[in-house]
């Protein structure tokens, strides 16, 4: 784990004081920043990460949030908080723990979340699959975003396809990406990646266009390694949307072409009608033939 000082604007506004602990439970004071907003609402990633953050305060020995599952029951406001972090069960290698933010008496974001310690691996280690082609850095376009305080505290990049295609959409596929670091220069860890998982446009907006505020139900991340420094490539795509629920799928890759994390989330979508003349087409997909058999 990196010892980041607290100079760096995700570890300054995300102060937290224990109040109380016992019985495997630590409780403790939180301020929920107004700085990593889009319009009055706390992005998903930044709030993911809170939790997480509060878990690794309580796990000295267990610093690394490998896996988060975060459900956001409802939206944070900016202000005074409390997060209760409960641990399930400790040992030599993993501490798996429950995280719940309440606000004014009512819960907010729940998580289960996964410890380990990212410096001491155990066993063996394999990647099968081809690393993309990545456009450099250079080449690629800042994400904008009007009313987001969050677009200040990140440098996102959509990769050169995709760039033509934000804010207006009119891509064939679901499906962005880019390079993201966090703008004051804060070291890759666990946590950035947690608040990187959420940091791009939703994949549909490559598509439609015309898309309003897309609140994330429910998001997992999973911590493959540590990242190397300097800036994370995000993959993003949606593959189905049904009944107004979508699910997107990413991969993050660090700067030594690594893969990183994985994280999926499920989201609803404001997608106007009119921006959605495509929203019936089945795709490829190819009914088999009849064959007669009744199942």
């Amino acid at each position: 784990m990196n010892v980041t000082p607290q100079r760096f604007e995700f570890d300054c506004d995300s102060p937290m004081h224990l109040r109380e602990q016992g019985d495997n439970r630590f409780r403790y004071a939180v301020d929920v920043s107004d700085r990593w907003s889009f319009g009055t609402a706390p992005n998903g990633g930044y709030m993911a990460a809170l939790l997480a953050k509060a878990g690794r305060l309580s796990l000295p020995d267990h610093p690394d949030p490998i896996s988060s599952t975060t459900q956001f029951v409802r939206a944070a406001q900016p202000g005074d908080a409390e997060i209760e972090v409960r641990v399930l069960r400790e040992g030599g290698r993993l501490a798996q723990t429950t995280i719940e933010l309440e606000q004014a008496g009512q819960i907010c974001a729940q998580a289960t979340v996964v410890y380990s310690d990212l410096q001491k691996p155990k066993g063996v280690s394999h990647f099968q699959g081809e690393r993309p082609n990545l456009a450099a850095l250079e080449a690629c376009t800042p994400v904008t975003g009007a009313n987001a305080s969050f677009r200040d505290r990140v440098d996102a990049r959509f990769f050169p396809e995709c760039a033509d295609y934000w804010p207006g959409g009119g891509g064939d596929q679901m499906s962005n990406g880019g390079w993201i670091a966090m703008a004051d220069g804060r070291e890759n860890d666990a946590l950035n990646l947690i608040v990187f998982a959420d940091a791009f446009p939703r994949a549909v907006a490559m598509r439609s266009g015309k898309v309003g505020w897309i609140p994330t139900v429910e998001m997992t991340v999973q911590i493959l390694q540590e990242a190397a420094p300097g800036h994370i490539a995000c993959l993003f795509n949606t593959r189905k949307i049904h009944g107004g629920i979508l699910e997107e799928q990413g991969e993050l890759w660090d700067s030594e072409g690594n893969l990183v994390a994985l994280c999926r989330q499920s989201a609803v979508p404001r997608i106007p009608q009119d921006a959605a003349a495509w929203a019936d087409d089945p795709g490829d997909f190819q009914r088999p033939p009849e064959s007669g058999k009744t199942y």
